[in-house]
């Protein structure tokens, strides 16, 4: 009976010797870096396995009793440092990890996540070392790549935004010439009554103070016309607090001839007193383009022309609806208006970027939204008509004192 448990003990010891090796085996050749260390300041190295070692630069022998420390990368210390810090003062089984460079001896340098668990029994650590070079240098590559796409998106709606006040310009200029037209008819006519009365002896001083004084008036009126015209296309980097009302009159009094011209009637149902802490040019070239969206949408339309905006501020948010009963929008077309260069306009008279920069203001500038639907809608005692709405809302943030 003795020799049989002799046989058995010796059969186990077998067996552990083989547990053992097996477990070395997987220990050395593991494809992660296994270090322990001595718990004290030092940190020692007392064993690695042939991962951390080839990490270290070093013979397997050569790694024993030199301090963790001699790896670390020197602009990481710190962070090694904090991280012994709260491993020496968590409870047991408790796991810290951190990310750090290793530095071999060859001056190489490997990212490696380390994982460490200190037990109090124990007067060892054992490090899990992770190679994440290849990680670390895919999250370097996107963000690059992120970096490099939000600039060329940045340029390119810097672009766009000008393109967009650039195919406003013609309509600029429309007006600039209708509304220079009559002073300029005037001025003509006092420079020919000076030629006339001089020519019959009638100029007299009153006379040619008195016209003197009427072409400065007309001067003036000329030079505020653009001024208005010359402030609309100077962006506003400051945010400013305005009347949405002067915002919206500005717009359609930048429109007016050539709304006058297509017999479109104008209603403006806006509470008094509206106030927007906000970008007023840029939310005026908002209007501007919607105006110009729902002029084209009329021009071709025989009934009676109108366009009609109502603003109402609740729960400090501004909600402002544009109606023209120019017929709608095409249900297939009605998903794609705030895309980019998509225009339902002849190739000549669209650019397909004004909506789009509208959109990009509302959103990115003022932090609201923008959006459209086709609506039936009527005024007064006209029959209802299929009319397309462009709804607005905005944050009044008067409190906020951001820059663009």
């Amino acid at each position: 009976e003795l020799k049989m448990q002799n046989e058995q003990l010796i059969e186990a010891q077998v067996d552990l010797h083989n547990l053992k090796k097996r477990y070395f085996d997987l220990y050395k050749m593991a494809p992660l870096g296994y270090c322990t260390i001595t718990k004290d300041d030092e940190g020692l190295i007392e064993e690695v396995n042939f991962f951390a070692s080839n990490l270290f630069g070093l013979a397997h022998q050569q790694v024993i009793k030199l301090p963790i420390t001699d790896f670390i990368y020197k602009e990481d210390q710190d962070i090694y440092y904090l991280f012994y810090q709260k491993l020496s003062l968590c409870t047991p089984d408790e796991k810290h990890i951190c990310e750090l460079r290793i530095q071999n001896k060859n001056g190489m340098l490997f990212w490696v996540r380390l994982s460490a668990t200190s037990y109090d029994e124990n007067p060892f650590i054992l490090l899990i070392m992770t190679d994440i070079s290849e990680l670390k240098e895919y999250e370097e590559e996107l963000k690059f790549r992120i970096s490099t796409e939000v600039a060329e998106s940045r340029k390119k709606d810097l672009i766009m935004f000008q393109q967009a006040r650039f195919a406003s310009l013609g309509e600029m200029m429309a007006n600039i010439a209708h509304q220079w037209r009559q002073p300029l008819s005037s001025l003509m006519m006092i420079i020919q009554g000076f030629q006339t009365k001089f020519e019959l002896g009638r100029l007299t001083s009153s006379i040619v103070t008195e016209k003197v004084n009427n072409a400065i008036l007309l001067g003036d009126s000329m030079s505020k016309t653009l001024e208005d015209f010359q402030e609309f296309f100077k962006p506003t980097r400051e945010k400013e607090v305005f009347f949405l009302k002067a915002c919206l009159k500005h717009a359609f009094y930048l429109s007016k001839y050539i709304l006058d011209e297509k017999k479109i009637e104008v209603y403006l149902k806006v509470e008094e007193g509206i106030e927007i802490n906000g970008f007023y040019n840029e939310l005026s070239q908002v209007f501007l383009n919607i105006i110009s969206n729902s002029k084209d949408a009329l021009s071709s339309k025989d009934h009676k022309r109108f366009i009609k905006v109502i603003a109402v501020e609740s729960e400090n948010k501004i909600k402002v609806d544009i109606i023209d009963n120019g017929g709608g929008i095409n249900e297939d077309i009605l998903p794609h208006i705030f895309d980019p260069y998509y225009t339902t306009k002849y190739k000549n008279t669209g650019t397909g970027i004004g909506l789009y920069m509208s959109k990009q203001i509302i959103e990115k500038h003022m932090q609201g939204s923008v959006s459209c639907k086709n609506i039936f809608y009527n005024i007064g005692n006209q029959k209802s008509e299929n009319c397309a709405m462009f709804s607005i809302t905005i944050p009044t943030n008067k409190g906020d004192k951001n820059v663009s």
